[in-house]
């Protein structure tokens, strides 16, 4: 969707002539563009809009894992937790978007619904529309189509981001569970190294 439309809402683009009404298509448009209301309520309540972490993401590799140092598995953990917690909040906005744009398809199908009862009304029984014929009606709908698009534009994000928490949190917490396993280590080193009897890394007996 290259061209400006109007009315436009959150980013949705809706042109002037579409199959339903043009005062209908805004009052849809209107109606269900509840967005921007969410988003100031939450700021009110103190929560920001995601922004991308400042530490860089990258790939949890096999010899960060077998590193003996518990301050760069802290540096990746922290990296890891704070991608996951962004990714998380973007797969919230493209749910919250898709919500929306779903609602305003379904709002467009009660109105194209409507008018297909009143012209099946005025016909015989043999010249009604059939349910194919109604279903094709409503995909032909320029801003039925607009809202399809961008559904399926919304529903690939959602699929790929929903991978990427996925994987983000794999690895936070292998790398959550590789710090205890390396303070436990150090633990079990430090209370053998204080335990009596012991001198010069070794046991010596009898002294």
């Amino acid at each position: 969707m290259t061209e400006a439309r109007e009315p436009q809402t959150s980013g949705l683009q809706l042109p002037t002539d579409v199959g339903v009404p043009q005062t209908v298509a805004n009052e849809i448009a209107n109606e269900w563009d509840t967005l921007p209301y969410v988003d100031a309520r939450l700021r009110e309540a103190g929560m920001s809009a995601a922004k991308e972490p400042n530490l860089a993401w990258e790939p949890v590799t096999a010899a960060q894992l077998l590193s003996p140092d518990i301050t760069s598995f802290t540096t990746i953990f922290a990296s890891q937790l704070h991608w996951y917690n962004h990714v998380v909040r973007v797969v919230a906005d493209i749910r919250a978007e898709l919500l929306q744009v779903e609602n305003q398809m379904s709002d467009i199908e009660r109105v194209k619904r409507g008018e297909f009862r009143a012209i099946n009304e005025s016909r015989k029984k043999v010249d009604r529309m059939s349910a194919q014929e109604m279903a094709d009606n409503v995909d032909g709908d320029e801003t039925y189509r607009i809202l399809k698009v961008r559904k399926q534009e919304l529903s690939q994000m959602k699929l790929k981001a929903d991978a990427w928490a996925e994987e983000l949190d794999r690895s936070y917490k292998t790398v959550s569970r590789q710090i205890e396993n390396r303070k436990a280590e150090n633990q079990a080193g430090n209370r053998e190294a204080n335990m009596p009897g012991h001198a010069r890394g070794r046991w010596e007996t009898g002294r």
